[in-house]
């Protein structure tokens, strides 16, 4: 379906158009690629609302070590496998720490 910043963007577009009136704070609570999504809108975008707690369950920081046995397999279908992978350069590797 979409890059990890096209779903970052479209996280940060759905927070800004369906939560009226805004709240004080969001908070996530996240597993496995949904981490990387807070983790893309806190470092990479300014969100359009206040970021409360953030908890991750599972989050592949490191990258993921099954991105890197099926995304050759499956990455045409998931398209944000590839970015998951545990490669130097991967999009997941790459976003800074929060």
């Amino acid at each position: 379906c979409c890059t990890i910043a096209e779903l970052g963007a479209q996280l940060d577009s759905a927070l800004a158009t369906q939560l009226t009136p805004a709240p004080p704070r969001v908070h996530f609570v996240g597993h496995s690629l949904g981490n990387i999504l807070v983790r893309w809108l806190l470092t990479q975008h300014r969100p359009a609302v206040t970021i409360g707690n953030v908890v991750m369950l599972g989050p592949p920081n490191q990258g993921s070590a099954s991105a890197d046995r099926y995304s050759k397999l499956l990455g045409w279908v998931l398209k944000p496998m590839p970015e998951l992978r545990t490669d130097s350069t991967s999009t997941v590797r790459q976003l800074p720490p929060l």
